[in-house]
């Protein structure tokens, strides 16, 4: 699978938005968005890739959650492309909603869902563990402070996600970032000594 970070212009607020697509750009491939931004300029990048031929240039999108930044450029790519929207959030009428736990095939490999509701009731990331990759979106992954505040679901998906073979974290904001499983690892141990503390 090849990752393409299309990041918004400067003077746009905006998430990131990934497009995934094979490797080889075979016909049987799904190329998919993660997240949409609100940088129309988007096409004109997407445009640009080589996404192959003989299938639609996207063909789906996975939405992280509904909030704008990530959600604002829906409607241009629908206009252009009319692909499959994927979302838990029934707000911004998906195409289908997911549900934690679910597979779906993406570009030539495959991804598992979870939600993790923190940063908003319907976050949901992406794991691939055929590419050791995670797609976060919006949910916290790096809590480098004792001094927060989080619900019981949030911790179980931390512990499930520090358990897997994480390489490579993909944040709707920001940059990449590498040892993933290290930095899911302190976070789980940041947390739990949060729940230490107000034991005691």
């Amino acid at each position: 699978m090849i990752v393409h970070v299309l990041k918004p212009n400067r003077n746009v607020y905006s998430s990131n938005v990934y497009l995934l697509r094979g490797s080889d750009n075979s016909i049987g491939d799904v190329n998919t968005l993660i997240d949409t931004g609100t940088d129309p300029e988007i096409i004109k990048k997407i445009e640009q890739i080589n996404t192959g031929v003989g299938k639609k240039t996207i063909a789906q999108i996975l939405m992280t959650h509904n909030h704008f930044d990530h959600t604002g450029c829906i409607k241009c790519l629908k206009e252009k492309w009319n692909p499959k929207l994927l979302a838990y959030s029934k707000n911004i009428n998906p195409n289908r909603v997911l549900r934690n736990n679910e597979v779906l095939k993406v570009a030539d490999t495959w991804c598992q869902v979870l939600h993790v509701p923190e940063h908003s009731s319907d976050s949901l990331v992406f794991y691939f563990p055929e590419e050791k990759m995670l797609f976060s979106g919006d949910t916290p992954v790096s809590v480098l402070s004792d001094d927060v505040s989080f619900n019981e679901t949030y911790l179980k998906r931390m512990e499930e996600m520090s358990k897997f073979n994480i390489e490579t974290i993909y944040p709707g904001h920001g940059s990449i970032i590498e040892n993933g499983k290290s930095v899911l690892e302190k976070s789980v141990n940041t947390l739990h000594r949060q729940i230490n503390r107000l034991q005691y």
